[in-house]
């Protein structure tokens, strides 16, 4: 029976928690959808420096597994950062 709600709860992680790597052309696509979040996880440094999307929220990769952030179940959650190494992970 533990190795059965173990399966279940790794299969409801897994669903909950996946990621798709987009293109650029699909992001953009994405980013005018309603109830979308918009996620930048680069250093404050680069969010200034290099410009960012409007309406991102600047969430450094460091910072990201630490905070919590209600209400997103229901909403799409675009991450992006220079590379996309930050972001995939």
């Amino acid at each position: 029976m533990k190795r059965v709600l173990l399966l279940i709860g790794i299969l409801f992680f897994s669903k909950v928690f996946a990621y798709t790597d987009l293109s650029a052309e699909e992001f953009k696509k994405m980013m005018k959808e309603k109830d979308v979040v918009i996620i930048d996880v680069r250093t404050p440094e680069e969010y200034e420096k290099d410009g960012h999307i409007k309406g991102a929220n600047l969430i450094p990769v460091q910072l990201f597994r630490y905070i919590y952030l209600p209400g997103l179940r229901d909403k799409k959650v675009l991450v992006y950062c220079r590379s996309g190494n930050r972001s995939a992970t």
